[in-house]
């Protein structure tokens, strides 16, 4: 495969990691593997950079208009119309006729509005597709956005539309054509309830109000939800009356969600705090303890599933077994594996989109008291273990996967981290990997040698306390919780998150946008595109 040269003329900081993020992804959507993208971060710098005939097989720019730069703009635009590179315009600024004028005559491949560019991100990403496509069969792009067809008095009383020969606003996506085409998952993360602290008893009802009422100003945004996933420590110590309590919050919750018209199923994974933590004097319990120095331990408790080893871990899971298998807000079909807790589950809706979900004990040797941080383990085995015995055909048979843990990747032992990687999120396998246990939010995109992007959202826990002193007089509360959307449109996923956060605010606390991450006018990170497992068709699209 040829060189894809990219040029990326944009002098917004913020803007300019965006686009680029948005052409990497385009490119990785197709399995693109050599391409160059280079960016710079004014128009002098794209000028000198256009200078370079028959280097660029695509210019992706601001125009800058209006500004003190106008002239640079509009040559930047008009040189590449004359080398017949194909061009794709950015603006922020309304444009006036003679400028939409301008892009028509030099025939611009396509024209994107920065405030309307997240409604149409998913057009970018095509538009960007069929370039690099053309190029790769030595055809010449199609020039159709704009033409002599074009009537600038025509259509909304933005001063920023542009229309096509259709007289169809470029800048807003045909909502039809998109209903027919996307079908969307929408969850409840939630994470760290730590249910049973004696501090609940007089703060949690207050935290249930605020929660109750900020998930019914969410659901306006990004409801219906389909699933709440649970990412461990539902329990303070993992006791079977702290799991009827955390019985009877999930029917309180479900009846909450009812009212505001979702009908969600329920996917947890346990967390360090849902095992009943074993006598540390037990043999078995010690020796689990030297997992990292003792090979020996590590092949007898993955081989054997009578060994003492693994009836210790399962021994300490009893009541959360029991209360999962209880559980009436499960899915059907769900797959079981080596260690309690482990799970596969296909969700369909009836648009035909497959999300595979699975989840995975991390907190199976954290069975007393004590730093873990980097010595927990997670093994291939699990993984393959739910899905029939082979992992990645189980996940290309749906349109995208998520996993699920408790614990970050950093609280795995080297080796383990290694694991998951190489053998378990590789190869774009997972959309995005949902975990708890720090109480702080944060997310995470990895790319290592041009390798399928890892995304990992850390979520901040429903109900957690730090304490700062010894008499645990001073702490710090931290409350919150996240719902998120996958779109599937075509080879492409769209991915969103909804992070949020308890504040005090006027000396009361209250749920707000979590804003310690960069978010947008619509509260949600900045979407990040993805490829799909396989390509997704509308089955009502008709």
């Amino acid at each position: 495969m040829k060189t894809f040269k990219v040029l990326l003329v944009e002098d917004d900081g913020p803007w300019q990691k965006i686009l680029r993020a948005d052409i990497q992804d385009a490119l990785s959507g197709i399995d693109w593997v050599s391409a160059y993208i280079r960016s710079a971060a004014t128009f002098d710098e794209g000028w000198e950079a256009l200078q370079e005939e028959n280097t660029w097989n695509l210019l992706v720019t601001d125009i800058g208009f209006p500004s003190e730069q106008e002239m640079f703009g509009k040559a930047l635009v008009e040189r590449s119309h004359r080398l017949q590179i194909p061009t794709i315009v950015i603006s922020a600024i309304a444009t006036s006729d003679d400028v939409r004028n301008f892009l028509r005559v030099n025939k611009i491949y396509d024209f994107f509005s920065k405030r309307l560019y997240y409604t149409r991100t998913h057009h970018f990403i095509e538009a960007i597709q069929e370039i690099a496509q053309a190029f790769n069969e030595e055809m010449e792009p199609r020039f159709e956005t704009l033409t002599d067809n074009y009537h600038p008095s025509i259509g909304s009383d933005d001063s920023s539309v542009i229309l096509n020969e259709n007289n169809r606003d470029l800048s807003q996506p045909n909502e039809k054509k998109l209903e027919k085409r996307v079908s969307s998952f929408n969850w409840l993360h939630l994470t760290d309830l730590h249910y049973g602290m004696k501090e609940q008893a007089w703060l949690w009802p207050g935290v249930r109000e605020i929660f109750w009422e900020d998930l019914k100003r969410l659901h306006d945004k990004c409801g219906p939800w389909d699933l709440v996933l649970f990412t461990g420590d539902l329990t303070q110590r993992g006791g079977q009356e702290e799991f009827q309590q955390v019985d009877e919050l999930i029917q309180k919750l479900w009846s909450h969600l009812n009212d505001l018209g979702s009908r969600p199923e329920l996917l947890v994974v346990p967390g360090n705090h849902d095992l009943v933590r074993p006598n540390q004097e037990e043999p078995a319990v010690i020796l689990l303890q030297q997992w990292l120095d003792q090979p020996t331990i590590q092949s007898k408790f993955w081989d054997d599933k009578d060994s003492p080893y693994r009836q210790a871990v399962t021994e300490a899971f009893r009541p959360y077994i029991t209360w999962w298998e209880r559980q009436p807000f499960k899915p059907n079909g769900l797959r079981t594996g080596m260690l309690p807790g482990d799970f596969s589950v296909t969700i369909a809706n009836r648009q035909g989109a497959q999300l595979g979900i699975v989840g995975l004990n991390t907190s199976f040797l954290q069975l007393t008291g004590g730093n873990y941080q980097g010595k927990l383990a997670l093994h291939a085995r699990q993984f393959h273990a739910v899905c029939d015995g082979d992992g990645p055909a189980w996940a290309r048979k749906n349109h995208a996967c998520m996993l699920l843990t408790h614990h970050p990747p950093m609280w795995l032992s080297p080796q383990s981290q290694k694991d998951l990687s190489a053998n378990i999120t590789a190869r774009g396998r997972f959309a995005i990997h949902l975990c708890g246990h720090m109480h702080e939010a944060a997310y995470r995109i990895l790319s290592e040698a041009g390798t399928e992007s890892r995304r990992l959202w850390q979520g901040r826990s429903l109900f957690g306390l730090e304490y700062f002193s010894k008499d645990k007089e001073d702490v710090q509360r931290l409350h919150g919780y996240t719902a998120g959307k996958i779109e599937l449109n075509g080879g492409q996923g769209k991915l969103m998150l909804w992070p949020r956060e308890a504040r005090l605010q006027g000396g009361q606390w209250d749920i707000v946008p979590d804003y310690s991450l960069s978010l947008t006018d619509d509260q949600h990170n900045h979407p990040t595109m993805f490829k799909l497992l396989k390509p997704y068709v509308n089955l009502e699209a008709g």
